[in-house]
């Protein structure tokens, strides 16, 4: 787990997202591959909100990279303002959609109200990333956004619970009230879970081993510099 210290939280509070968003990219996407030593079996992409800010041990952004890392995977920051879908997804071999604030049952995935140009970024990359072909691992709020960016839907009586099922989903885990806990795709493989587990990081990244990246031919390998690896302890 890698936290911020203090000063440099409230530092990047005074910044524009957009710009404090950028900065937590680049820091933690170095620091993930200083973490990993070179030893990450495919470079998966993690989404970030525009608004997230590590600040403390319940980050869902921080929670899934670290389940990510232990279960082989190398993770690269995805989110709106570094650049387009195609040319950021291009970099990694599959994608991973953290939780996070609940939806409103929407039919787009658009949360009334709230960061709705981030949403549709998001729902962007999901499509974008299932044309590829990258497996998807969506938990919680990703489970959500993951049905809703393939035409499912919320249930209209429990807005933190899926409803129909998107085409070529099956439901594979059900509560004992019935409320959908899981879905999943054999083809291109993706997986919508409403807790997290071990097992479905070890198979996202299994799957992510399988993908050939479309520009280099090769898995990604984050280079750390030696100033850059002072600047990342904190």
């Amino acid at each position: 787990m890698i936290i911020l210290l203090p000063a440099k939280i409230s530092a990047l509070v005074e910044l524009p997202r957009e710009l404090r968003v950028q900065r937590l990219a680049n820091f933690f996407e170095n620091a993930w591959a200083l973490a990993m030593n070179g030893q990450g079996r495919a470079a998966v992409g993690l989404y970030c909100e525009r608004d997230w800010l590590p600040a403390d041990k319940d980050c869902p952004m921080q929670n899934s990279a670290g389940a990510l890392m232990a279960a082989g995977g190398l993770p690269v920051p995805i989110y709106l303002g570094g650049g387009e879908p195609r040319d950021q997804l291009c970099r990694v071999s599959g994608l991973l959609l953290p939780g996070g604030n609940p939806i409103e049952p929407d039919f787009d995935g658009v949360v009334p109200g709230s960061d709705t140009e981030n949403d549709r970024f998001q729902n962007k990359c999901v499509q974008l990333a299932s044309q590829m072909g990258l497996p998807i691992l969506g938990v919680g709020r990703g489970a959500h956004i993951l049905n809703l960016a393939q035409g499912g839907t919320l249930s209209p009586s429990q807005s933190r619970a899926l409803g129909r099922v998107a085409e070529g989903f099956q439901v594979t885990a059900l509560a004992p009230d019935g409320t959908i806990e899981c879905i999943e795709r054999k083809r291109p493989w993706a997986v919508g879970c409403e807790l997290s587990q071990e097992s479905y990081f070890l198979r996202l990244v299994r799957q992510a081993e399988r993908v050939v990246l479309p520009l280099a031919g090769m898995r990604v390998r984050v280079k750390v510099s030696r100033s850059a690896k002072k600047r990342l302890k904190v």
